[in-house]
């Protein structure tokens, strides 16, 4: 690999073309050890929906659920979690800045989903870092939960 691919500045730059292709972060996350800090932090950075967070859990945390057949499927745990649990997604975790929830429709999902979280993380926040929180409803109120 040529040296100049080892200088951070120059990979931030590169990943920044990518951001639109998010499964274009995760291969080069995948690619090479050079790659995998960088690529994590722009591919972690803006977390569009709830359910790619848990979807990082173990596999028998959680099952695609779609409550109505034209609904988008979801998921929804199947085990109660545990801090071992949260501790594998930690890194995934603090790398979230930018969350937000504006999805018409499926709030009461959402809603049912941050209390099941919220509920195995009683003394932590769920974002370690978060610095822009955008909720597109008023009945979530846990959002000292999410900071």
């Amino acid at each position: 690999m040529h040296p100049c691919l080892c200088i951070d500045e120059i990979l931030d730059r590169i990943f920044e073309y990518l951001l639109p292709y998010n499964h274009n972060l995760a291969a080069l996350a995948l690619t090479c050890r050079a790659f995998t800090e960088p690529a994590s932090e722009k591919l972690w950075r803006t977390l569009p929906e709830l359910e790619h967070l848990p979807r990082c859990l173990p596999s028998d945390c959680w099952e695609d659920f779609a409550p109505d057949p034209v609904e988008q499927k979801t998921i929804r745990f199947t085990r109660q979690l545990n801090s071992e649990d949260w501790m594998k997604i930690k890194t995934h975790r603090r790398r979230v800045r930018d969350f937000g929830l504006e999805m018409w429709g499926r709030e009461a999902h959402h809603a049912k989903l941050l209390d099941a979280i919220e509920a195995t993380l009683p003394t932590q926040s769920l974002f370690l870092k978060l610095s822009r929180l955008r909720l597109g409803w008023r009945h979530y109120t846990a959002t000292e939960f999410l900071r």
